[in-house]
């Protein structure tokens, strides 16, 4: 599965699970240690916490 695919197939916040409206911006993360994934959040105090629990 493509970056893109896998970007656009959850639309649900990766670090407390709320669903995201795609069709607005949000944060997100490209973890590049393993097998490269786009990590989306459905705002920056969750994406800060993700990568806080992640370093």
């Amino acid at each position: 599965m493509s970056l893109e695919q896998r970007s656009t197939s959850d639309s649900r916040c990766h670090y407390c699970g709320d669903e995201i409206e795609t069709d607005e911006w949000h944060p997100a993360v490209i973890d590049k240690d393993r097998d490269p994934k786009l990590f989306t959040f459905c705002e920056q105090s969750c994406k800060e916490q993700w990568q806080s629990n992640h370093e």
